[in-house]
């Protein structure tokens, strides 16, 4: 029930928005049932947070869990488009119906860290696992795939160097 359905706000039991600052329990935005939570603004979608959920195909890999994945955008259109729904713990997508759910380069272990996908394209910076379980290294990830490329601006002009510290380039502009 909305905050406007509690007179005071003083976090009666069942009620999740908009407690009293008196009362000493967390504020939640809750649904308890198996839907995403979504957020609207100027009656337009803006964001998504998935429920418990597995999407049945994504680049054609079966089965891929998606529990409380994110999705950032500026209208619903991305929605339309399979899986239906974000890449990973947090996926910025351009607006539109066409090109902004690109699934090529996506990889099953992309799921804590941001993708990015528009322009018929897809991103993704964030972590690698390696071992499960916590046992294991991570490695820290770059992803791009179809016509991006990687960049780094400067305002001002000035040569780079990239040295090699073993195994670990090290780019200096």
């Amino acid at each position: 029930m909305a905050q406007a359905d509690v007179l005071g706000h003083n976090g009666v039991p069942g009620f999740y928005l908009g407690w009293n600052t008196a009362t000493p329990q967390p504020l939640e935005v809750r649904h308890d049932g198996a839907f995403p939570i979504d957020f609207w603004t100027s009656q337009s979608f803006r964001a998504r947070i998935n429920p418990r959920m597995t999407y049945p195909s994504l680049n054609t890999f079966p089965n891929v869990p998606a529990d409380g994945f994110t999705l950032i955008t500026p209208d619903n259109g991305f929605l339309g488009q399979g899986p239906r729904g974000p890449f990973s713990r947090l996926h910025l997508a351009e607006g539109g119906t066409y090109g902004n759910a690109e699934q090529w380069g996506y990889r099953p272990w992309q799921k804590n860290g941001i993708t990015f996908t528009g322009n018929e394209d897809q991103g993704y910076i964030g972590q690698k696992y390696r071992g499960e379980g916590g046992t294991g290294e991570t490695d820290m990830v770059i992803q791009w795939s179809g016509k991006q490329r990687l960049r780094q601006p400067r305002s001002v002009g000035g040569n780079c160097t990239a040295l090699d510290r073993g195994g670990i380039i090290d780019l200096r502009c």
